[in-house]
């Protein structure tokens, strides 16, 4: 029962945060296009989410690493995590793209093992999240790129506000329909 208010919750809070998107996407990119543009290279922003990142990884990590090198997945974590504060560029956006594909998987896994409606609906999101993501760690660059072009095309400016209302309005209507089971 606890899982599933957590899975509520969370559902309900990436809903929160897809709704701050879309005003994101419609009033402050607008605004000031070039104050957004280098977020995707914010050091410390990256360094705190890649901080949650690893902390949520390295509990999921655990049950495949081999038994004789459990001990060692904390502290390679945190020397992961030096040494992508260091020599990493673009951190925010790899970051990022990393919470997007840990959120994807607990998303898609917990709406399968909670049987909640819209399954089918809530694994095409997770997996374009999920897909968005690695995009994101693999071409960091792309989350500039997003943002200088929907900051000069009305059209992707709409689309990427649009697209985050569905996220928003498809979670939280799941995140409330699971809390109320």
């Amino acid at each position: 029962m606890l899982q599933v208010k957590i899975y509520s919750g969370a559902l309900i809070a990436f809903s929160v945060f897809a709704f701050a998107l879309a005003y994101w996407f419609f009033k402050a990119l607008p605004a000031n296009p070039k104050r957004w543009e280098v977020l995707p290279r914010a050091v410390f922003l990256g360094a705190l989410l890649a901080a949650l990142d690893l902390g949520w990884v390295v509990p999921q990590s655990e049950p495949v690493v081999p038994a004789s090198m459990t001990r060692l997945v904390l502290p390679l974590a945190v020397v992961a995590f030096i040494a992508c504060y260091m020599f990493l560029d673009y951190l925010f956006s790899r970051a990022f793209g990393g919470a997007l594909i840990l959120l994807a998987h607990y998303f898609l896994q917990a709406s399968f093992a909670y049987d909640v409606p819209a399954r089918p609906v809530i694994a095409a999101l997770c997996l374009a999240m999920g897909t968005l993501g690695i995009f994101f760690c693999g071409k960091p660059h792309l989350m500039r790129d997003m943002i200088r072009g929907a900051a000069a095309a009305p059209r992707w400016r709409v689309a990427a506000g649009v697209l985050s209302i569905v996220y928003a309005v498809v979670f939280l209507s799941t995140g409330i329909v699971a809390l109320s089971r």
